[in-house]
């Protein structure tokens, strides 16, 4: 790394800490929302949370993002291997996948629980007591999720949000995947509404940043009776908030962190108890690799809602309305 880009990068990390210092006057407002449980849970301070994510945030900037497409296209064994023995960054990505994988297999959610895992970007792994999904899978080895999963959904065809080795998997073992893209029986250019179960999704298309019209589906996801109908929104990379027009009150809004949407005016329009502020560590976009620290910013801005930055492997666990 260039000495220049080095201060550069210091800096960025002095302003982080002051932002997280500040976060901390951010906290007794959050203690009217609905509390959870999971790794760190919902009540850790935002600065905590940047700490934690230090080690994901130094190892990403070491790695350029044409070198992580070609980790992600590659088809050479020695190849995937020899990089994930170089940088760390992808190390730390397995980790989350296995944890994920581990957990997720191992845990039954109780009568009012909903599980989410934080696997990369805009990506979640969700269990309910009734049924497992994914929405946005996204990493090199995402075909382990396969036989994990019931279905899975994605927002649209940008690489940072879906894996075509997870699409294959899902195929082969004939589970629904709905998306825009997939050549299959779900694909849904124009939205369409499905049931899984006990578990029902609206998808909707949605306009992508800059001029990209109905390119994604946002996805309203009604979790079932056993979950109290807890009910998730995940909006992908819209940018429109007049196209964001949920049926039903939204418990979880995932959203992305910074896109060009105003974040804060969504949640006061919405008004979810739960928002997981995500797309941070962007590695296929140098430019657009945002931070914890501005997650942390973000959340500060967002004061009509439990506003979470989760770092990648996290579970945080939805406990009813």
């Amino acid at each position: 790394m260039k000495r220049r880009e080095f201060i550069n990068k210091m800096g960025a990390l002095g302003a982080a800490l002051t932002l997280a210092n500040r976060a901390q006057s951010a906290e007794p407002e959050r203690k009217t929302y609905p509390k959870g449980g999971g790794d760190y849970g919902t009540e850790l301070p935002l600065k905590e949370r940047l700490w934690l994510a230090l080690p994901i945030q130094a190892s990403a900037d070491f790695l350029h993002h044409s070198k992580y497409k070609k980790y992600i296209n590659s088809q050479s064994v020695s190849e995937i291997e020899e990089m994930e023995s170089r940088y760390e960054v992808l190390r730390i990505s397995n980790e989350a996948l296995s944890k994920i994988i581990r957990e997720a297999s191992r845990t039954t959610p109780k009568f009012g629980e909903v599980h989410f895992w934080h696997l990369y970007g805009m990506g979640y792994v969700i269990k309910t007591p009734t049924a497992c999904f994914g929405i946005d899978i996204h990493h090199r080895h995402a075909e382990k999720l396969a036989p994990l999963l019931d279905f899975a959904l994605s927002t649209h065809k940008h690489l940072d949000h879906y894996s075509a080795q997870h699409i294959a998997a899902m195929a082969e073992l004939s589970k629904p995947y709905v998306s825009n893209f997939a050549e299959n029986r779900w694909i849904s250019p124009k939205g369409g509404d499905f049931t899984f179960g006990e578990i029902s999704v609206k998808a909707r298309p949605c306009d992508h940043p800059p001029a990209e019209k109905n390119y994604i589906l946002n996805f309203e996801i009604d979790c079932g009776p056993k979950t109290n109908h807890c009910t998730i929104l995940h909006i992908g990379d819209t940018h429109r908030p007049e196209q964001l027009n949920p049926s039903n009150p939204i418990d979880v809004l995932i959203a992305h962190v910074q896109g060009e949407m105003d974040l804060p005016t969504v949640t006061r329009n919405i008004s979810p108890k739960w928002t997981l502020v995500s797309h941070l560590y962007e590695l296929s976009w140098d430019q657009y690799r945002w931070s914890m620290a501005s997650g942390i910013k973000r959340c500060m801005e967002c004061t009509n809602t439990l506003a979470i930055p989760p770092i990648w492997g996290e579970r945080l666990v939805w406990r009813g309305r």
